[in-house]
């Protein structure tokens, strides 16, 4: 099911609550690439143990030792030579081997709709995806789990090749990545299994990649990926870390946005009372989002807000609530508290 989740930039921020009560890491939409960015990745040798799953891990990769340095750019699809074979994508990245993949970003999350990479001076290989492979959703936290299938067509050598799969992502830890370059806190790690089958005359082969993945809504694109694919030829490993990892600078209109606190009236109230604050000027487009003390997005809602006293009417079940009020320039924020 789709969910429609606030197109622009959010900042949930820091809430300090009882020592029953912590911030969870929350994975958005400004952690994905965008056009123009350059990765410089460090390609290893050695495939470490992935770690522990949980909340609160150290994962110490201190040790993996660079065997070559690489890289990712990431263009606007309609500038690639294959633009006309992926009108939906939304971004697109080349990888120092020359294969440029396409990505497409909505409210849903990141789907991968097609590969293109040259061959040789005559021939393209093209894989087009009639069912996108929907891989990541976002927002993401600890715990969010999403499986997706999907099929379509390779083409390449004159050949048309069908196929399809299915795609399996968990998020199992949460906590501080440890890296040659640097160590990284508020870190996710999500554990993704995906098996691809391709059928050419009557005959089906099928491959197999496990892979681990740790980012940080801090940073935009991965921090370090682990993977082992499993094909009918053999087995083969990859594994590579982020060597200087974008910070996310949170803007808008060239201003950063404004973080404060919001003030509700009654708080704590009863699920049917309406609550009331206070906002400074109109608002057409500002979007509430409620979250439990979980990170789990409860309520996601666009809203007019007027210049003065507002009113809302929530109808929660009784407990404590994450309230933001996110709109071109400011996230307000506070915690709502709903008895029996």
């Amino acid at each position: 099911m789709k969910k429609n989740y606030f197109k622009k930039l959010l900042v949930i921020c820091s809430v300090l609550l009882s020592t029953h009560v912590f911030c969870q890491v929350i994975i958005q939409e400004s952690s994905i690439p965008v056009e123009g960015d350059s990765v410089v990745i460090a390609i290893c040798n050695e495939l470490p143990q992935p770690g522990d799953a949980g909340t609160g891990v150290s994962w110490d990769m201190s040790g993996l030792t660079e065997n070559s340095e690489q890289y990712f750019v990431f263009e606007n699809p309609t500038s690639t030579l294959w633009a006309e074979d992926f009108p939906s994508a939304t971004i697109s990245g080349r990888s120092w081997d020359g294969s440029v993949s396409y990505y497409k970003l909505d409210d849903e999350g990141l789907s991968v709709v097609g590969l293109a990479s040259i061959i040789n001076a005559s021939d393209t290989f093209l894989l087009n995806y009639n069912d996108d492979e929907f891989f990541i959703g976002l927002p993401q936290s600890y715990g969010d789990m999403n499986t997706d299938g999907f099929d379509g067509t390779s083409n390449t050598l004159g050949f048309e090749v069908p196929f399809n799969g299915n795609v399996n992502l968990e998020v199992d830890g949460e906590g501080t990545l440890v890296l040659p370059n640097a160590s990284y806190s508020n870190v996710l790690r999500y554990h993704l299994e995906r098996e691809f089958t391709t059928t050419f005359m009557g005959s089906s082969t099928t491959t197999t990649k496990e892979q681990w993945a740790w980012w940080s809504p801090e940073y935009r694109f991965w921090l370090l990926i682990m993977e082992t694919n499993i094909e009918p030829s053999g087995t083969s490993h990859l594994v590579w870390y982020n060597k200087d990892p974008q910070e996310i600078i949170v803007t808008h209109n060239d201003n950063l946005l404004l973080h404060e606190n919001l003030k509700l009236h009654p708080n704590p109230c009863n699920k049917e009372n309406a609550i009331n604050f206070f906002w400074h000027k109109n608002e057409q487009n500002a979007q509430l989002m409620v979250f439990d003390l979980q990170g789990k997005l409860i309520l996601s809602d666009e809203i007019s807000l007027n210049s003065g006293i507002n009113s809302l009417t929530l109808n929660l079940n009784s407990n404590l609530y994450l309230i933001s009020i996110c709109t071109t320039d400011k996230v307000s924020n506070t915690l709502l508290n709903i008895l029996d």
